[in-house]
């Protein structure tokens, strides 16, 4: 038989067995939540880790522009400068700036992967519309650039009309008369020609006035096949001091009468990328160079109405045209020179495609021939 006394033992062992029991799943329990509260963070960040971007669909041009202009510091800078110019100037910068920071340096609110929708709404407020499907990264360039410089111009949009879908003629402006093609006189006044909003161009001539004519209407020709189209034209407030960006570069073309030798007026047009294409012979590659000596070729116009051949000619006869040739150079480069590779060409058919041969950039450009 038990005695009372074995009994009480062998229930004290047992609630012992249960208060370590007890004691050890109430540790677990503590353990499991210190870990879920002050553990490490479900998402580590890895030193030096960027953000993404997020694919909205078929959005990879956007991402691929976005991703190309955080690099270039060049641009950054001169949209730091100008980021409370307009929505479209602000929101780029944003996205721009935390595509080129390290993720550890960012504070926990910035999204990854970021979301450029809101990009998309800037623009479309300038008017703005998309073609669905898949678009290209170069027309989309052109397309920020005209409206970044439509916002640091304080462009006011207006309602498009049918008076709006008519080209307007480009105002003349003049350029005054130099020794040289770029004399100091002429660098002050190209610089001038940066500053103006995008589709101007200017004729240096012998006569000019101290006043360079502001356009009223910004010259935009809907020349993206339809992929972006807008629906109103802006007015600029030209008083404004604008910055260029650090792709805005001069061209310079001028036109010589192979019959009397008479050079038409130098004549500057502003650009933002150099549309490089592909000669007419296919081979495996070609240098970035042999483009640019194919861009800068001379080349032969006809049916040029010649202001040398008509001189004292009666001005109720025909005018008589002539063969020039015209002359491309850059007149004057920008901080940081943008090319694209045009390589659409026509087939014996009528039909587009794709050239696929490799260009090889140097490490080194050197662009004083072509100047």
């Amino acid at each position: 038989m038990l005695s009372f006394g074995n009994v009480q033992d062998k229930f004290f062992n047992m609630d012992k067995e249960q208060i370590v029991i007890l004691a050890g799943v109430t540790l677990c329990a503590l353990s499991i939540g210190a870990f879920i509260f002050w553990g490490p963070n479900p998402r580590p960040r890895r030193r030096g880790a960027i953000v993404g971007l997020q694919n909205l669909g078929f959005t990879c041009f956007l991402n691929t522009l976005l991703q190309s202009l955080a690099s270039c510091v060049l641009f950054m800078d001169w949209l730091e400068s100008c980021r409370d110019q307009g929505r479209v100037a602000s929101t780029l910068h944003y996205l721009l700036k935390v595509l080129s920071s390290e993720r550890s340096k960012l504070p926990e609110s910035v999204e990854d992967p970021l979301d450029p929708t809101e990009l998309i709404v800037a623009l479309l407020e300038h008017g703005w519309s998309f073609a669905s499907g898949e678009q290209d990264a170069h027309e989309l360039y052109h397309l920020l650039m005209t409206t970044l410089e439509e916002e640091a111009h304080k462009a006011i949009p207006v309602d498009g009309g049918l008076l709006d879908s008519l080209e307007p003629q480009p105002e003349e402006k003049m350029l005054p008369e130099s020794p040289g093609d770029m004399s100091e006189n002429s660098h002050v006044q190209s610089n001038h020609v940066l500053n103006q909003p995008s589709g101007d161009s200017m004729e240096q001539t012998p006569s000019h006035s101290s006043e360079t004519p502001c356009p009223s209407e910004f010259r935009m020709v809907i020349k993206y096949e339809d992929v972006f189209t807008r629906k109103a034209m802006p007015k600029y407030d030209c008083n404004r001091n604008y910055q260029a960006s650090p792709f805005c570069g001069l061209l310079t073309s001028q036109l010589q009468c192979v019959t009397c030798g008479f050079k038409s007026v130098l004549k500057y047009d502003k650009f933002d990328s150099l549309s490089l294409h592909m000669p007419e012979e296919e081979r495996l590659r070609y240098t970035l160079t042999e483009l640019l000596e194919n861009f800068t070729r001379t080349e032969a116009v006809t049916g040029v109405a010649c202001d040398g051949c008509n001189k004292d000619r009666d001005p109720d006869l025909p005018a008589v045209t002539a063969t020039s040739l015209k002359s491309v150079s850059i007149g004057k480069l920008p901080k940081s020179l943008c090319f694209h590779v045009h390589r659409m060409s026509m087939g014996k058919n009528g039909d587009p495609y794709k050239r696929r041969e490799y260009v090889l950039f140097p490490e080194f450009l050197v662009m004083d021939r072509y100047t």
